[in-house]
């Protein structure tokens, strides 16, 4: 039966996404939901979820859901006031190496007490709700929320489109996005975009 799962994934979606989708391990009721060109992966119980946080860094979602950082010592956190209209009043996290107090770019990272992944070059906290992760964070440069529904998801820990001009970047940055992670895809998906004064426009 396991053979046969493999190879229909493999037909599906290829080897490589075969292999990924076959690393994890679902529990009790589990269930893998295939939409559209997204594979969403709903209450798998990703280790992330049933242990203990390691503190460290992440250098991709994989290791974030799988509890296993990268780095987990020589570095301290440091925090930044953001300027942006939507932002006033928050704070950046940065890791930084302790030796050096050179910032740590990475996929994201976990202080002991939260949860945080970069997006634009900043880091914002992850909520975990019933088992699925939220955040708010910037706008995506150069995306139209009007057509927020047919959007598959932006890649996280801090790439930015070779097209984004810096004034699609300030743009963006001046948005208040609410987003959900898809651990299937590593990707985050838009849920709604908040305006200036706090009512939600999509």
């Amino acid at each position: 039966m396991k053979l046969i799962l493999i190879i229909i994934f493999s037909v599906l979606f290829g080897s490589a996404l075969a292999q990924e989708i076959l690393e994890i391990k679902p529990r009790g009721s589990s269930v893998l939901i295939i939409a559209k060109d997204t594979l969403e992966v709903k209450n798998i119980g990703f280790p992330i979820l049933k242990e203990k946080p390691i503190r460290g860094i992440y250098m991709n979602h994989q290791e974030f859901l799988y509890n296993k950082p990268r780095t987990v010592e020589n570095f301290k956190v440091v925090k930044e006031k953001r300027f942006h209209k939507s932002w006033k009043g928050t704070y950046s996290f940065y890791p930084v190496k302790i030796k050096r107090s050179r910032k740590i770019r990475c996929w994201g990272f976990f202080d002991g007490n939260n949860f945080y992944v970069n997006h634009l070059d900043e880091y914002f906290p992850i909520e975990i709700i019933d088992s699925e992760f939220f955040f708010y964070a910037y706008g995506i440069p150069n995306y139209d929320f009007a057509n927020v529904a047919a959007y598959t998801g932006t890649l996280l820990g801090g790439a930015v489109s070779i097209a984004a001009t810096e004034s699609a970047i300030n743009k963006a940055k001046n948005q208040r996005v609410y987003y959900q992670f898809d651990p299937g895809t590593g990707r985050a998906k838009p849920k709604k975009l908040i305006s200036e004064d706090g009512t939600v426009e999509h």
